[in-house]
């Protein structure tokens, strides 16, 4: 289907109110991510939908004037009229950015466990380049990381936060192959390995493959089920 299809089917409409069937949902999410001018009618119609809910009966806010609310509307029907009226050659009227997750996601927490005794010249390695880690350095700590495993290789506890801070440091690196072969290693990380790994394929607009990989860690009921659903429940 193509946007004249979903126009025509006011399948945008149908989406917002979740009264699509699984695999037209599908079809309609694997669209609108990479087609500017239809992911800008549907942000515009989740505007006026806001809006419209936020009058509701019994549901009216006191810190959000009508006029504010109604001016909004009135701009978001405007570009979808606008978008509706131009070519399909001409620029998107709403240059909205791709849906960015990570504020829903945190990264996974990283903490340096003191052990007695001496420490292997590996551990010492990794802990060290894990110190900017906790303070958001992801870019820094991935340099850091890459030396470890310049030296030590095997290391699966390097690899897999060295995927980690790449995926928080780049919106636009690729990660999956890495994750994935954390996932099936069996190893303590497997679980929240996969998870990333979910969401690495959400970001990237991968739907379907991220999907299945949350329903996976669904079905592990472990100590990111939690996670998973939520984050599977913001794609519905």
């Amino acid at each position: 289907m193509n946007c004249t299809d979903f126009a025509q089917k006011e399948v945008a409409e149908q989406y917002l109110s979740g009264q699509l069937s699984e695999e037209m949902r599908e079809a309609y999410e694997s669209h609108y991510f990479q087609c500017e001018d239809c992911f800008a009618e549907l942000e515009a119609m989740r505007v006026i939908r806001a809006g419209l809910e936020e009058l509701g009966p019994g549901r009216q806010s006191r810190r959000t004037p009508l006029r504010w609310i109604l001016a909004v509307a009135a701009a978001a029907c405007l570009s979808v009229f606008l978008w509706r009226s131009s070519s399909r050659e001409a620029p998107a009227v709403l240059p909205v950015e791709r849906p960015v997750l990570t504020a829903q996601v945190a990264p996974p927490p990283y903490q340096n466990a003191t052990l007695r005794g001496t420490q292997s010249a590996e551990k010492v390695a990794f802990r060290d380049a894990m110190r900017g880690y906790s303070k958001g350095d992801f870019a820094g700590t991935a340099s850091a990381l890459r030396i470890v495993l310049e030296k030590y290789p095997d290391a699966l506890e390097a690899r897999y936060f060295l995927a980690i801070c790449r995926l928080y440091s780049d919106p636009h690196s690729d990660v999956a192959h890495e994750l994935e072969s954390i996932a099936n290693s069996n190893s303590t990380y497997s679980e929240e390995a996969r998870f990333y790994l979910g969401y690495s394929l959400l970001r990237s607009s991968q739907l379907q493959a991220a999907r299945r990989e949350l329903e996976a860690v669904i079905a592990q009921h472990g100590d990111y089920e939690g996670k998973a659903r939520e984050l599977l429940a913001t794609r519905r």
